[in-house]
């Protein structure tokens, strides 16, 4: 991400390609006008501007600088987010595929912590299911399966170039106006750090949403391929049943034990899915959301599983 990365400033010099990454903080300043204009959205950890950036559109991801603080022996603490990347920045940028957004840039400089990336016209998939009909567009069976085909191949990308996303869910991807699925927020890891005004006393991992995160990922807190595959399961879930995350794989197990599966297909779609098509997903969901690591496949086996069925699926 850098500010000399696609056309250089008046005045700049063009530097090494990892320089490149590091955009200055005034250009995303002056892009998005202090942070006044073309706001997206907001979260726990971060606010979103879509802004045009060294004739770029880009989406710039601002970590919230200072969340709140407390008070230990007298001294006030204050809690701000961070992100550290897991692969070489460089490399990140590297990447190259349709079903991932496009790393641009990132910004550290004084309490500022800023990552950059590709701008995705059209809204993510919690909005699309979760939304005002009238205000988000309709995704049918057929949109539906090859929204989850277009994520687990996204996902086999990412982990075959070593990179865990740790935090998928069903805002993490983006649907552009072809509704083609893109996966956000990876490469990666947000931290909260607790600090003073002379020191750094604490830095640690943000897990993310409960209902995403498998049992071994809330227990030891370390991330893995598998815990992306129960990540997965789950978004699969939200497709098929148009239901919110929040406790939907106990919902979705209990119909599963008592073989009522089309209790869990969405009813806006129920009337266009092929019966024995549906089941075959569900099961994949489930499998992907095992209890066990073992018992859960690889996002590659997913990416097959699905793909056998994505041409007949209409």
């Amino acid at each position: 991400m850098g500010g000399k990365c696609f056309k250089a400033v008046k005045g700049g010099t063009r530097e090494s390609p990892k320089q490149e990454l590091k955009i200055p903080l005034r250009d995303i300043q002056l892009a998005t006008q202090n942070f006044s204009q073309d706001y997206i959205g907001t979260g726990m950890t971060s606010s979103v501007y879509k802004c045009l950036l060294h004739d770029r559109v880009v989406a710039v991801k601002r970590m919230n600088i200072m969340v709140g603080y407390s008070y230990l022996k007298g001294e006030k603490r204050y809690i701000r987010f961070d992100f550290v990347f897991v692969v070489d920045a460089k490399a990140l940028h590297d990447f190259q595929h349709p079903k991932i957004v496009k790393f641009v840039g990132f910004c550290q400089e004084g309490n500022e912590r800023l990552v950059v990336s590709e701008y995705i016209n059209g809204k993510n998939l919690h909005q699309c299911l979760q939304g005002n009909p009238n205000a988000v567009p309709y995704i049918s069976w057929k949109q539906r399966f090859q929204i989850a085909v277009d994520i687990a191949e996204g996902i086999q990308y990412l982990h075959q170039q070593g990179v865990i996303h740790r935090r998928l869910r069903s805002t993490n991807v983006l649907l552009d106006q072809n509704l083609t699925a893109r996966i956000a927020d990876y490469g990666f890891r947000e931290i909260r750090e607790t600090y003073t005004q002379s020191r750094i006393c604490d830095r640690g991992p943000i897990s993310g949403a409960l209902e995403y995160l498998c049992p071994q990922y809330m227990t030891l807190g370390i991330a893995s391929k598998n815990s992306d595959v129960y990540a997965y399961g789950i978004v699969l879930l939200e497709l098929l049943s148009g239901k919110n995350a929040l406790g939907l794989f106990y919902w979705v197990s209990d119909r599963v034990k008592e073989g009522r599966y089309l209790d869990i297909c969405d009813p806006r779609i129920i009337s266009e899915i092929d019966d024995q098509i549906f089941k075959v997903a569900v099961d994949i969901a489930m499998q992907c959301t095992a209890a066990n690591l073992s018992d859960r496949p690889e996002i590659s086996d997913v990416v097959v599983a699905l793909g056998a069925y994505r041409n007949v699926v209409v």
